[in-house]
């Protein structure tokens, strides 16, 4: 919703998405190689409830480069859990609280406390410029930040990013991020403000925004009366000038 109000994103990925319940993932690559590296390390089924099978090479006698590397990179977390004393005690074990759920990857015990911990396979360690990245740029404390106070809020629990690297065997990051009360305050605020912007849409429609390079690799292309199939004119004005 912070993307589809700020016009970033297509309304019609938004609909299916929170209205139709349709299960859209943007990067399929990347989420089926991040669940399998998720449930190796602890046994977690993604949301599908199938179990996650590695990209086998061509010969059918091993698994294609990146799944050794999740499989690698997840028994090697293992190791480091149990070098930090650190035990598992449930995952994949859904909270809610209020109007408020979640599902959490791993509760774990850490120098004798409970801890929520979100795991993250990711190549973008060292980037700073997308909001997916785990530099902590303002855009990736706003982005990140979201989750670690929503999993705050329904488990209670100190919050905890573990973020392995899917391009290497050496970079893993642990993040705690603390949350204040008054982050709870004004996350419980804009969520309810943009439920309400939600349910206002389901009445007066949302506006699909188009572009070629995005509606090539939409999941819901397909069919889609929206989608763009070759480049569109889009209009520079001059006048406008950015303070960015």
């Amino acid at each position: 919703m912070r993307s589809y109000i700020a016009g970033t994103e297509c309304g019609n990925i938004t609909k299916a998405q929170w209205i139709d319940d349709r299960l859209i993932e943007l990067d399929s690559k990347a989420v089926a190689l991040g669940s399998y590296f998720e449930y190796i390390l602890t046994g977690a089924l993604p949301k599908n409830k199938i179990i996650p099978k590695p990209e086998m090479m061509a010969s059918g006698k091993d698994m294609m480069a990146p799944y050794r590397l999740a499989h690698k990179n997840a028994e090697r977390v293992k190791a480091y859990f149990l070098a930090m004393d650190l035990e598992i005690i449930h995952f994949g074990k859904k909270y809610t609280k209020g109007r408020h759920e979640g599902t959490v990857d791993i509760i774990a015990r850490l120098h004798g406390k409970n801890i929520v911990i979100d795991t993250k396979y990711s190549g973008l360690i060292d980037d700073r410029w997308s909001e997916h990245g785990w530099q902590w740029s303002d855009i990736q404390k706003k982005y990140h930040g979201t989750q670690a106070i929503h999993y705050h809020i329904v488990t209670g629990l100190p919050f905890y990013f573990l973020v392995v690297s899917s391009a290497n065997v050496e970079d893993v990051k642990l993040f705690h991020v603390p949350v204040s009360k008054e982050m709870i305050a004004g996350h419980i605020k804009e969520g309810n403000y943009l439920f309400a912007e939600l349910n206002k849409l389901k009445d007066i429609g949302f506006i699909a925004r188009p572009e070629i390079s995005k509606c090539l690799k939409c999941p819901i292309r397909e069919g889609c009366e929206d989608k763009h199939t070759f480049p569109h004119v889009e209009i520079v004005d001059l006048n406008i000038i950015s303070n960015d």
